[in-house]
Parts: C-alpha cells; structure tokens; sequence
C-alpha cells in the first residue's frame, strides 16, 4: 500500500504520533513499520522507530508482587532491511530481535503454580537476568529513550511503539510496581495490541468474536509452538511472532519447506548468542540468596522457618511433628522467602 496524502508532519516525535495516528488499523501501523508498505508524507524520523514488546508476571496470590518482565525490542530499520527476503514464516525478522527476561529479585522466590502456573527457569529465549525494582525500571527506561544517533543525545529520541497481548494488565502492573508507566513515557507515539490486531484481522477463539482471544489460541492459529507459556520472556516472544505474522500473512497460514516449528527453534537457538544485557546478575539462588549459583544446584542447610513451625498442628495424639514439612530440604526457606500468608 502506499499513500499520496498531501499532509505534513513536522521532524519530531509528536510528528511521527501524528503520522501514525493516519492508519486506521493497528495491523497497518506495523506493517509500515516493517517496511511492508510506504507513505510517501512520512516524516524521516519515523525510520528510527524502535519497538518494545512487553509482558509481565506477578505473583498469583499476591499480585503486588511483580515477579517477571519479559521485553523484546527491534528497530525498524534493522527488519526493513530483510522486508524483500523475510525468510520462511518471517525468520530473517525475527533474529533480528532482541529478546530479554528478568526475574525481580524481591519476588524471584514467588513461582506461580496453581492458578496460572509456569516456570520461570524455562525460559527459552535470550537469557534471563536477576534484577532489583530500580533495575528493572532502568532496564524498561533505557528502552524507551534511545538516542537516534548512537552517543549523541542532542539529536534526540527515537520514537517507540509498544506491543503486548491485553496490554493494559501489564502496564498498569508495571505502573503499581516499579513505577513505570510505559504507555506514558513521552517517545511512545503508538500503541498495538495483538488482541486488537486479531480482531482486525478476524482471527477468534473457538467462543466466538464477542471474546478476546488468549496468547494460545493465536499462536495455535499461526502454528507457533506455546512452550513453557506464563512466563514473561517466553509470552514476550509469542506476542512478538504473532504480531509479526499478523502483518505479514494477515490471517493466512503460509507454507514453507521449513515449518514454523523449526524457525523458532532457530530463533530460540540464536537469541542466546547475541540477547546480552548489562542490567542484573546472571545467577541468584531462590533458596539461599547466593548469586553464584540457581536454586536447582543448592544444598545449604537452612534451619527451619519460624513462620511455617508455627502453623503445626498437632496429630490426633495432640503430639507436634518437630518440623513442618513445608520447611525441609529443597522446600527450606529463610522467613523472609515465606510465602505461608499467600496461601
């Protein structure tokens, strides 16, 4: 598609919120800021668009607790350039990502198993960082202020697009959390949602369109393999392939002599030797609090939780067992890590 509209749009970030605010679908912004369509009035500093997907966990029984941040970040001049040769189902594009996984120091003990259970230690792409709130918060700015000269901030910010999956759930956790309100930060000049994209594109769940569609239910309609969904890096990852998909192929299953399946294996494969990131420290212990190993490799004796020893009950000969179970081996914890008045 290209447009011949006569319109100006001044060389500045409100110029290019401006410009976007033209298309009159989300799925059609993307598909200018991958380079899949043109406008002949598009201001020059819309080419240095970077784009930020996001999702976020929190704590099931707690939900002030955020536990995980998952963000993916491309520019568009870096996927514009592979836009004639995409590669099968979009695999040029999608190694030109970034993919980022931090789990919150604070709650990195919090593991949500029962309501929406999912493993934060699995997650498959790029590499997961241990970070504080402040961290975190500088990690998401850092993000969203990039210099369009690299080392020249007098030039100014790169304008930013944000992309989510029912965005608003993790943005407003973000807001009440770390304090950071990424919808709100003054490069954004537009906002996607998958949800919306399907909608646009006519792609629902099996309920009907009076329904949002889940994170799953898209995938699956693209072939995208959902592993080890719920954790942050992982949903980042599936919002961002089925964004792209979306403005690619709209609602259309292509078929190529690779399968779906094999590319993002391979995106997965190569989003860990060049998703690096300074924020946080590679290895934390859960158990232990040490930062030179994972919990799955700790064997420090942790005496029993005061916390948990003061839930026993006694048996039917009114004895109390000496130590609660929820205190032993692997299950041992500091009080501090109790996570008994969230049950």
């Amino acid at each position: 598609m290209s447009t011949s509209q006569a319109t100006y749009f001044p060389e500045t970030i409100a110029g290019v919120r401006a410009f976007l605010r033209t298309f009159p679908t989300q799925t059609l912004k993307l598909r200018y800021i991958l380079g899949l369509d043109t406008a002949q009035n598009a201001p020059k500093l819309a080419q240095s668009i970077v784009v930020n997907c996001i999702d976020t966990e929190h704590y099931e029984r707690d939900r002030s607790k955020l536990t995980e941040i998952g963000i993916n970040a491309f520019t568009s001049g870096d996927l514009r350039q592979y836009i004639g040769n995409p590669g099968p189902h979009g695999e040029n594009l999608l190694k030109q990502i970034y993919y980022y996984h931090f789990r919150m120091l604070p709650n990195a003990h919090c593991v949500n198993k029962d309501f929406c259970p999912g493993n934060p230690e699995r997650n498959r792409f790029g590499h997961t960082r241990f970070a504080t709130h402040a961290e975190g918060k500088a990690m998401l700015e850092e993000c969203f202020y990039w210099d369009v000269t690299a080392g020249k901030p007098q030039d100014g910010k790169c304008p930013t697009v944000v992309i989510g999956h029912a965005l608003h759930n993790d943005t407003d956790g973000l807001a009440r959390t770390i304090g950071f309100e990424p919808q709100a930060a003054e490069t954004v000049v537009a906002v996607l949602d998958t949800q919306q994209m399907a909608r646009e594109m006519g792609i629902y769940n099996s309920r009907g369109p009076q329904h949002e569609i889940g994170l799953r239910n898209l995938s699956a309609h693209f072939d995208i393999p959902y592993r080890d969904p719920h954790t942050a890096g992982n949903d980042a990852a599936y919002t961002t392939i089925s964004a792209i998909y979306m403005a690619l192929y709209g609602r259309a299953k292509l078929t190529f002599p690779k399968s779906v399946l094999q590319v993002v294996n391979d995106v997965e494969t190569s989003s860990r030797q060049y998703s690096i990131n300074r924020h946080g420290i590679p290895r934390y212990c859960t158990r232990c609090h040490a930062k030179n190993h994972f919990v799955s490799d700790c064997h420090k004796y942790i005496p029993p939780c005061e916390k948990c020893q003061a839930q026993r009950k006694p048996n039917a000969k009114g004895e109390l067992h000496g130590v609660f179970w929820f205190t032993k081996g692997k299950m041992a914890h500091y009080p501090e890590n109790c996570l008994w008045g969230s049950k």
